[in-house]
């Protein structure tokens, strides 16, 4: 049987059309149809919630990465090389061997090179950083 509407958009079916009527099928319960899609496995509550948790700490700890990298861009922006004295780069590694420069084109050069690393890691963990 097919309704169609009359002029004013209402049904137009008549009463004993209705008499005739079947009911739909049984469905089925609604969590079984959600927790059973067509091409995914049937996934426990508990296994998402831990997924979820623990996408959210990498999220925090990709995001506290990139806040160091911020802060250190910040810090490298901050300094003043001039041609003049009183700048110096001082390195020392673990064994207590030293190199120290007076020289402000290294240092710039130094410098220079930092930031351009801090940007390249700070892109690299951006294109990570997905929610």
């Amino acid at each position: 049987m097919v309704v169609k509407p009359n002029a004013n958009g209402t049904p137009n079916a008549k009463k004993e059309d209705a008499k005739n009527l079947q009911p739909a099928e049984k469905t089925t319960d609604f969590a079984k149809v959600v927790l059973s899609t067509p091409n995914q496995p049937k996934v426990g509550i508990s296994e998402n919630f831990e997924e979820r948790l623990h996408k959210l700490n990498k999220l925090f700890e990709l995001q506290s990465k990139h806040s160091k990298l911020t802060q250190s861009d910040k810090k490298l922006s901050e300094f003043s090389i001039e041609s003049g004295e009183g700048t110096e780069l001082n390195i020392e590694d673990a064994d207590g061997n030293e190199f120290t420069t007076k020289n402000p084109e290294i240092i710039q050069d130094v410098l220079q090179f930092l930031k351009e690393k801090i940007a390249d890691k700070r892109k690299q963990l951006e294109e990570l950083i997905r929610w």
